[in-house]
């Protein structure tokens, strides 16, 4: 059975985790190539879900539920991106 403190370090732990994938995130969003933005939705991807971890032991159910959400436009933007890098790759055919 997990401790108190052993949980208290696991969202410490999940939460500057989840802090620092976000700002990687935002600072590739921000890129100019729809490659490097797809890398800052998967950061933002991985930062939704370390944080609805926390959340989920802090019983912070309206973060949680922001979490869930942003973790849905951030799955849409990897997927958005990802269809924008494969049609740059695609060569044109006369």
């Amino acid at each position: 059975m997990p401790t108190p403190e052993s949980i208290a370090d696991l969202v410490h732990w999940c939460q500057w985790t989840g802090a620092i994938l976000g700002i990687l995130g935002a600072w590739w969003v921000a890129s100019q190539t729809p490659r490097t933005r797809y890398w800052g939705f998967a950061c933002f991807t991985s930062s939704n879900m370390v944080l609805i971890a926390a959340f989920l032991c802090m019983s912070a159910w309206p973060l949680l539920a922001m979490q869930a959400i942003f973790l849905i436009t951030s799955l849409r933007g990897m997927m958005t991106n990802r269809l924008a890098c494969e049609a740059r790759v695609v060569p044109q055919h006369p």
